[in-house]
């Protein structure tokens, strides 16, 4: 759901107090000026149970060589283990540029702690930790990871991609921007759901769990509707969503202002040119100054034909044929000064 105006101004008021004067790799000027550059509509929270929906599916090989790479006594083998991250973004866009799924990934190294050392200070995964987890079926041991899960997602018209709305401190990454979370395997049996003296396959599995251990973000507040017990494995997300102009507007994003505007000058150009296509062969005969000999030969000519005198008919004809295909003589006979003499 969008954010309300409150929740809103809750956000800014936190980034505020935490963000400082930092600028960000946007090249914004500070961390809130990214937040208030999002109405309330185009900021969409998630407080959401993190309890895996699926099964963890992974076969017994795959297991068996995942141990075995995890395995210090085969760090000689060279493998460089990383922990991932995914997220992808189903949208129904209104421009046909913009896509409507959007996706992202962001990852961390999986090392032993003696190893720490060299990657500088940035979050790690303990391969020995992870290891005895995947291993043993280890249901009790949780997983410290952080610097992954980002909290703020910003979804713009191709990618989806995540930002720090606090300063990091140096070496480190700060828990709100890049949340820290337990992972850990889950299994679950019910015993009262029997089927023929088997346990049912659908309630009998494994499957992964994160629980966001580091404060939500305002205010330390998470609300999901849906009740879930006393201590549900949880989890927060914004997403930030870019303004997209409509396909009604493509033109001018597309082209800009200068295009728009050759367009416009362009169409107009055509309507007049259309306007006034072949005016010059029209103008002597359209804007005849007095017109009145002409019509007097033309209501002549109709009234010889109603009297059945077709031999006068053909003569008058042919004089007002003589007329049009002269300019010089329509002129005179239609000119504004031949009427001035008459009068």
């Amino acid at each position: 759901p969008s954010l309300s105006e409150d929740s809103l101004s809750d956000l800014k008021a936190d980034v505020r107090r935490g963000g400082g004067n930092d600028t960000l790799n946007m090249k914004l000027n500070n961390y809130t000026e990214f937040v208030n550059r999002f109405k309330a509509a185009d900021i969409a929270r998630l407080d959401v149970y993190s309890d895996s929906m699926t099964l963890w599916e992974i076969s017994p090989a795959a297991v068996n060589f995942l141990t075995t790479v995890l395995d210090e006594t085969n760090e000689k083998l060279g493998f460089n283990l990383t922990m991932r991250f995914e997220w992808t973004i189903l949208r129904e866009p209104e421009s046909t540029t913009a896509q409507k799924i959007v996706s992202g990934v962001s990852e961390i190294a999986v090392l032993n702690e003696g190893d720490a050392e060299l990657n500088f200070g940035k979050p790690y995964v303990n391969r020995k930790a992870l290891l005895n987890v995947v291993k043993n079926c280890n249901t009790s041991t949780k997983l410290n990871v952080s610097g992954l899960i980002p909290t703020f997602l910003w979804a713009r018209e191709s990618e989806v991609t995540h930002v720090d709305l606090y300063p990091n401190p140096v070496g480190s990454v700060d828990p709100r921007n890049n949340k820290n979370v337990d992972l850990s395997l889950q299994h679950y049996a019910d015993p009262d759901k029997v089927i023929q003296g088997r346990n049912c396959p659908i309630w009998d599995g494994y499957y992964w769990s994160i629980n966001q251990n580091s404060k939500f973000v305002p205010n330390n507040t998470f609300y999901n509707p849906v009740p879930m017990g006393d201590n549900p494995n949880k989890v927060q997300f914004y997403i930030f969503s870019d303004r997209i102009v409509s396909s009604q507007y493509q033109l001018i994003a597309s082209y800009g202002i200068i295009g728009l505007y050759i367009s416009v000058v362009l169409v107009i150009f055509k309507f007049v040119r259309l306007t006034l296509a072949d005016s010059h062969t029209r103008i002597i005969f359209q804007e005849m100054p007095c017109p009145d000999l002409i019509m007097s030969l033309v209501s002549s000519t109709e009234m010889v034909r109603a009297q059945g005198e077709f031999v006068l008919e053909q003569v008058l004809y042919r004089k007002l044929l003589l007329l049009y295909r002269s300019p010089e003589t329509l002129i005179v006979w239609t000119g504004r000064h031949r009427h001035l003499k008459e009068e």
